[in-house]
């Protein structure tokens, strides 16, 4: 059985990985929109030509989830900046103000910042398949 500590740390690497590979895959993602709307070989200018709208979804969605990961990271700064150090708990731990705004927007950062990556790429194999086949 996992002690609350264990658990806690999992939680803590996953969600830092989690962040790793949003950020990663969004800027290859705008790279990869980019490289492919300013290439000028034949194949790029096809592909762009028949899916330009659809790089342009991708590219947005991307941009969006780097936004959001950047907003995710600022507010959980925040809300560990404002931890009231002054005043800890009887048994020598300090608490989160769960009721503030910062704390309340950690997570929904967290879940969008994912939800705009799974669209973009969603929408990159769309393309990629509708190519190949």
């Amino acid at each position: 059985m996992a002690t609350k500590a264990e658990i806690l740390s999992t939680r803590k690497v996953r969600s830092e990985e989690i962040s790793k590979l949003v950020r990663l895959i969004s800027l290859g993602l705008i790279a990869l929109v980019y490289t492919t709307l300013t290439s000028s070989s034949v194949f790029s200018t096809q592909i762009t030509t028949n899916y330009r709208v659809h790089f342009l979804i991708i590219l947005i969605f991307s941009c969006i989830s780097v936004v959001l990961e950047f907003l995710h990271f600022s507010v959980g700064y925040r809300v560990a900046k404002n931890v009231d150090l002054g005043n800890s708990n009887k048994d020598g731990t300090f608490s989160y103000d769960t009721d503030s705004c910062m704390y309340k927007l950690m997570s929904p950062f967290f879940y969008a910042k994912q939800v705009t990556l799974l669209i973009a790429i969603s929408v990159l194999l769309y393309v990629m398949l509708s190519v190949l086949f």
